[in-house]
């Protein structure tokens, strides 16, 4: 007979969140920090029109990096979607940045940001990210109690 234990392995929809998961989600709540940090800078330094939408853009970017974060922690489903299509817009927005509007000196942390993107959005498919956020999966689906 199977432990208690044994069935939250095989079915980790049914266990404490995975280790990535808790990363991914702490890394995107610190992105959101600096993104606020950011954001500061340019809407309180400045007060000039560029760097008032440049401030609020930041600002926006923070809140929906910490609200995707707060997703993300709290097992809500929209944040998974949400977040996969957040690293989409960043990677596509990061190659874009590098082939031209990025100088050469700061093209390696554009690189290393893209495949910090990368890897969390294939950690996220994943198929037991999925299953323990309830969405559809490889695994089989628990036994009846």
């Amino acid at each position: 007979m199977a432990s208690p234990g044994d069935r939250e392995k095989a079915h980790p929809d049914l266990g404490e969140r995975p280790l990535g998961v808790t990363i991914v989600s702490i890394l995107i709540f610190m992105d959101g920090f600096i993104m606020l940090m950011i954001g500061l800078g340019y809407g309180l330094r400045f007060f000039e029109t560029p760097e008032i939408f440049i401030g609020f853009f930041w600002f926006f970017s923070a809140a929906v990096a910490m609200i995707l974060s707060w997703g993300l922690w709290q097992k809500k489903h929209w944040a998974l979607f949400g977040t996969l299509v957040a690293m989409g817009v960043a990677a596509a927005g990061l190659i874009g940045g590098w082939i031209g509007l990025i100088p050469p000196g700061f093209r390696g942390g554009i690189a290393g940001a893209f495949v910090q993107d990368v890897i969390i959005s294939y950690y996220l498919l994943r198929p037991h990210v999925r299953a323990w956020f309830g969405r559809a999966s490889s695994l089989p689906a628990p036994p009846p109690e």
